[in-house]
């Protein structure tokens, strides 16, 4: 059986904010960033960690509901197979009862009209 496994991974970046010494609020945007990603960095592999362990939860449950059904799906199948081998032997008993009980009529008025010849030949 095939598994099809979709994996949505949402990183948001978040706004942090920090206050810096005086000497880092009077450097280029360039440093300014370089700051930020370092306080930004740590954050996102954080956020990166949590994603990839709901991931990896998320897998396992989806590969024990898949095991789960495959389970079902095969017990199924199963009692299926048993189900219509129950039903044709019960066919095939009421086609005897039925042929049976139609033989048991046939002998009762054979038997009810040798009994009205004996009576009438008496």
């Amino acid at each position: 059986m095939a598994k099809a496994v979709v994996v949505v991974v949402v990183v948001a970046a978040a706004t942090t904010t920090a206050t810096l010494p005086a000497a880092a609020t009077t450097t280029s945007d360039a440093a300014a960033a370089a700051i930020n990603n370092d306080f930004q960095t740590p954050f996102l592999r954080t956020q990166l960690d949590v994603y990839q362990k709901q991931c990896a939860e998320f897998e396992s449950g989806l590969g024990a509901s898949s095991d789960t059904f495959g389970q079902f799906r095969t017990e199924m199948d199963r009692l299926g197979r048993k189900l219509r081998e129950v039903e044709a032997d019960t066919a095939e008993w009421r086609r005897k009862f039925e042929s049976s009980s139609e033989q048991v009529r046939r002998m009762n008025a054979a038997a009810a009209d040798r009994e009205k010849e004996l009576e009438a030949a008496k």
